[in-house]
């Protein structure tokens, strides 16, 4: 970002920053020539206002006009004097001067007609000799012209400089603002591409607004928002597409799987008959029950439905029945697995837990052997495995000690928290924060949809689901609405 806003700037001097040095000078010298023009003229209009005046009062003097006179006038007031006679007949002809008239002044003076000269003053301002100006009153039958020597000219003078001066400085100052201004924003510009080049490439955007709350920082607002709502878009898509595909998946299996898991049970049932270890048999056709009701539940991994048919159980039937089913699988991996409460005991704990209801208990069966299984890989050979049962108060119920057919009926529910902790590694932290999310798995074997149904499950039912590490031990809690069963 900082080459392209370094070449922006780059190209800012060279399209902005020159042009506008040129406009200054141009701008400069105009004001400079238009402004030492009017001091000319407002120069020249006091010195006729002068010399008028000074040559009225000596044109209707009553003395005669001879050159001690108007030597002394020319002492006094610092102009030049001439009396001239005017005929049609003949030229100009001076009489009387303190200087000497240059010939084309009387070659002007004799161009003005006699009607202006013998009514009105005359100015003579444009002449060949541009050090004097010339103006000519009549006086009695003959005219007075009256001459003033102007300054010398310089090109580089007070009216011209001073103008010139203010006009550079003042334009650039200008142009330093306008050139900072314009580097601004120019900058805030190079950086509103940068931001959607990166949305362009699927890049989220989290930097913070830069410069004053204007309407760029409101169209950097506007381009943040939209890179959220895109980001959000790009992940409900993807979800979608996992969602889609593991219903695709699901759909195709479950009738295969269905098939197989039906003639391994009709096997099982074949050999019980004739088998001694019929409590081995008997667990074997549950979990052959279990996996065909979890091929039907990664159904609901997308709809989200549970299945309304499932009954309900006692926490602690649902507790017996998992360690049942999970227990020769942690004996033959060398896994110790440890419950608490203790099963079928006279702790309070146990009391309570029998007085406690779950719904759905399929899907609740299948979740937990889910997370007792990944417990049990997790932690390896030798290795602990803990299951916690506790209930959770969600409202002011009371947890009654009679027994359980003489219980009052309530509305009232409380959560059951199941948390089973193993001693293994705990998951990858680069898929950490994605353990329930389809597909997502560390395992080579693995799919990745059993956490995801293990979330839908209690999502489902109103529970929630969740994961933590410490103390070198990893835990899952899964939480579920319980109930006081109905007597």
């Amino acid at each position: 970002m900082g080459v392209s806003i370094l070449s922006s700037r780059q190209s800012l001097l060279r399209q902005f920053l020159i042009p506008l040095l040129s406009a200054v000078l141009v701008i400069g010298g105009s004001v400079a020539f238009v402004s030492r023009w009017f001091a000319d003229r407002a120069a020249d209009r006091l010195s006729f206002e002068r010399m008028e005046s000074v040559g009225k009062l000596i044109a209707n003097a009553p003395f005669p006009l001879t050159p001690q006179v108007l030597n002394q006038l020319k002492q006094l007031s610092q102009l030049e004097f001439a009396v001239v006679s005017l005929s049609q007949q003949a030229s100009p002809l001076v009489s009387v001067t303190t200087i000497d008239v240059p010939a084309h002044f009387l070659t002007v003076i004799e161009s003005i007609p006699s009607s202006g000269l013998a009514t009105m003053s005359s100015k003579i301002r444009e002449t060949r000799d541009s050090s004097f100006l010339g103006l000519i009153l009549p006086s009695g039958n003959k005219h007075l012209l009256v001459l003033e020597r102007k300054q010398a000219s310089q090109f580089l003078n007070v009216s011209f400089l001073l103008p010139l001066i203010t006009g550079l400085l003042s334009a650039i100052g200008v142009g330093i603002v306008a050139t900072w201004k314009a580097s601004r924003i120019t900058r805030r510009i190079g950086y509103l591409k940068e931001q959607v080049e990166a949305i362009a490439a699927g890049e989220a955007i989290s930097e913070q607004n830069l410069g004053p709350n204007d309407d760029i920082r409101l169209l950097q607002t506007a381009i943040r928002v939209m890179s959220v709502e895109l980001a959000d878009s790009k992940k409900r898509i993807a979800e979608n597409e996992r969602s889609r595909l593991i219903q695709l998946l699901a759909s195709g299996l479950a009738h295969e799987l269905r098939n197989h898991l039906t003639g391994a049970k009709l096997a099982l049932q074949t050999c019980e008959s004739a088998s001694t270890d019929h409590e081995a048999i008997a667990i074997a056709t549950k979990q052959m029950d279990l996996a065909e009701q979890q091929v039907r539940r990664l159904l609901t991994v997308q709809t989200g439905n549970a299945d309304e048919k499932e009954t309900a159980a006692l926490c602690t039937t649902l507790l017996q029945t998992v360690v049942d089913l999970v227990r020769p699988m942690a004996n033959h991996r060398q896994v110790t697995l440890d419950v608490f409460p203790p099963l079928n005991t006279d702790s309070e704990e146990w009391i309570k837990l029998s007085r406690l209801e779950i719904q759905s208990v399929n899907a609740v069966t299948g979740a937990l052997l889910n997370l007792v299984i990944n417990a049990m890989e997790a932690a390896g050979p030798n290795g602990q495995i803990k299951v916690y049962v506790t209930p959770a108060k969600t409202s002011s119920v009371e947890l009654s000690d009679e027994p359980v057919d003489t219980h009052v009926i309530r509305d009232e529910k409380v959560n059951v928290v199941w948390r089973i902790c193993d001693n293994g590694k705990g998951p990858p932290a680069e898929i950490a924060s994605q353990l329930f999310e389809p597909f997502v798995t560390s395992k080579p074997e693995g799919v990745g949809l059993g956490l995801a149904m293990c979330k839908r499950v209690a999502t489902t039912l109103g529970g929630s689901i969740s994961w933590y590490r410490s103390n070198d031990w990893t835990s899952f809690e899964f939480v579920v609405p319980a109930s006081t069963p109905k007597r």
